[in-house]
């Protein structure tokens, strides 16, 4: 076996967390402890401008995703 040398490099860890029909708004008012946990706990990103392009989650991740 060869020996593995520990690195200093962090991974990355990404999290995806969508909410299909439920306006920005609307969540961080009904879902204010885990909008406030991923925010500012898990330094969280808020990706503005998403548009909804299908009727359930499938459709809405692949352009995200994608870049499409």
């Amino acid at each position: 076996m060869v020996a593995q040398k520990k690195s200093n490099i962090k991974r990355l860890s990404i999290l995806l967390f969508m909410v299909d029909g439920l306006a920005q708004t609307v969540a961080e008012t009904l879902l204010k402890k885990t909008y406030n946990y991923l925010l500012e706990d898990q330094d969280g990103i808020i990706l503005h401008g998403l548009q909804k392009v299908g009727e359930n989650t499938f459709p809405n991740m692949i352009p995200f995703l994608t870049g499409n």
